[in-house]
């Protein structure tokens, strides 16, 4: 369905990468994407909730892969905008860790530091994204 509202957005019937690319920036869906997965991490992150068991090493997993999934839409999409989405997804991160303690969790510095990796991977998959996607116009 998606597909098909972002194909017969100005009625063309060219599917190539670049048309697909810009249909998304028209409708703002990487803003709404990254928008929606900022309130679904904050919620989750500053939920009180009762230590849930669980192999160490998964909490920063769980970190790194929220966090790369929150810079990659705009990375992709709007490359001009990855500076701004990285800073501000590396203060949202540093904010979270320092808000946790107010809603009985506790914050860790290496939580926030697998958040940083999470945002350079998201970086990171992003420009091979966008070079595959521009390799396929060739």
């Amino acid at each position: 369905m998606v597909w098909m509202l972002l194909r017969g957005l100005d009625g063309a019937k060219d599917n190539t990468p670049m048309n697909v690319t810009k249909a998304i920036q028209r409708l703002y869906l990487d803003v709404i994407v990254t928008g929606l997965l900022f309130v679904t991490i904050a919620g989750l992150m500053l939920l009180s909730m009762p230590q849930v068991l669980s192999p160490s090493g998964h909490d920063k997993l769980y970190h790194a892969l929220a966090f790369m999934a929150l810079t990659f839409p705009i990375c992709s999409f709007r490359p001009s905008a990855s500076l701004v989405i990285l800073s501000l997804a590396a203060l949202f991160g540093a904010m979270i860790e320092s808000l946790q303690p107010l809603v009985g969790r506790h914050g860790d510095i290496m939580d926030f530091w697998a958040d940083v990796i999470g945002m350079c991977l998201g970086w990171g998959l992003a420009k091979v994204y966008r070079s595959l996607s521009l390799g396929a116009l060739k």
